[in-house]
């Protein structure tokens, strides 16, 4: 399997497309329906329903030594959260050299007073309440380099460019952030470039948390593109850069023992707590609520590393205009009249069908993987 597919892609018929939007207007024309193939190979003929025996924090470990073995150069996309964290502490806690730490943001247009607020606005915050203290706590090997990059600048010079919805197009979320992994990649590569002959470098980000669902008596591990906006797409093959790559430390294909011994926790939960199964529910109209169900897995899938989250705000709401990119919605900024144009060219595109509500301003409507059996 490429490196490229194990981030998913999109099938209509016998099209193969790693935008969406792309997928979406083919299936416009033809009807003939959009399938997410999310690592289907692997998954579909992985045992999801045989008890997984390791401990999950060994696990972690096992991932962690995978990518070290697979990498020449390592960096964490570091944010505090409790996703990004456990991967921290699982190359720590093992003894297994990170190269870099990459803490990001858009800093120079946010500046932020460390305010204590939890609300999506306030996502800034965690960098200077969160991730900076903890990192202070822990014992990083001090070969270890920690970068901070401020992307305010160059996600400006990105959308000065009026023709920037068609120079790249993930397809999944076009919030005004959309294209800080480019952005990630660029700031790196100059110094990254030694690494151009043979060797292979590793963007590892914390996507994401399990998502289970109870059906017919069932419990099913499934997964949801939208929630792989930071690094689906093939940006970095199409410019010929095939020694550096995204990678997902939890939705891989390279250890679905991982994957399956999450759902056996979720799922074993729940049993012990079935009036509350209906959190597991998509299909209610009411749709599974995050900030709800990630209170209950993050501390068992997490399980310790869970203490040492102190400060985090809730997550954006709005899929276009997100709360924490108040700074950029500015009208006096000719990159925001830039991305509302290539919105507009978009929308103009996009059948209200395959938007939420009906309305392109809610996000375009998720593609779920196959639904695998786990209990």
């Amino acid at each position: 399997m490429n490196e490229i597919d194990k981030r998913g892609f999109y099938q209509v018929g016998n099209q193969k497309f790693y935008r969406k939007v792309d997928a979406i207007l083919e299936d416009q024309k033809t009807n003939i329906g959009v399938h997410w193939n999310f690592n289907d190979d692997v998954f579909g003929t992985f045992d999801w329903q045989s008890p997984v025996e390791l401990s999950m924090k060994s696990l972690y470990g096992i991932r962690a030594k995978q990518l070290r073995e697979k990498y020449d150069y390592l960096v964490l996309c570091y944010s505090g959260g409790i996703d990004s964290y456990t991967i921290l502490r699982s190359f720590i806690d093992n003894n297994i050299f990170l190269d870099e730490i990459l803490i990001f943001g858009p800093f120079k247009g946010t500046e932020s007073t460390a305010n204590s607020s939890d609300e999506a606005w306030n996502l800034r915050s965690e960098i200077e309440l969160q991730a900076i203290p903890i990192l202070k706590k822990l014992d990083i090997n001090f070969n270890t380099k920690v970068t901070f990059y401020d992307y305010t600048d160059d996600l400006l010079k990105y959308y000065n460019n009026k023709n920037w919805i068609l120079d790249f197009n993930p397809g999944v979320r076009y919030n005004a952030s959309m294209p800080k992994n480019i952005l990630i990649h660029n700031s790196t590569r100059n110094y990254l470039m030694q690494y151009d002959k043979g060797r292979r470098v590793g963007f590892i980000h914390g996507i994401d948390k399990p998502r289970v669902t109870f059906h017919d008596d069932s419990y099913y591990m499934y997964f949801l593109d939208v929630q792989l906006s930071i690094s689906v797409g093939d940006f970095n093959q199409v410019n010929d850069l095939y020694w550096e790559n995204d990678e997902l430390f939890y939705w891989s294909p390279d250890l679905p023992e991982m994957l399956s011994k999450q759902a056996q926790i979720i799922s074993a939960w729940f049993d012990l707590n079935p009036h509350l199964r209906n959190l597991l529910d998509f299909r209610s109209g009411k749709g599974l609520v995050p900030e709800e169900y990630y209170s209950i897995i993050n501390p068992l899938v997490y399980q310790d590393y869970c203490k040492d989250i102190v400060f985090k705000v809730k997550k954006p709401y709005n899929p276009l205009y997100q709360e924490n990119e108040y700074w950029f919605r500015n009208e006096d900024i000719s990159a925001y009249k830039n991305w509302k144009t290539g919105l507009d060219d978009l929308k103009s595109q996009i059948a209200p069908t395959w938007c939420n509500q009906n309305t392109f301003e809610k996000g375009l409507i998720g593609c779920f993987s196959k639904f695998y059996k786990v209990k």
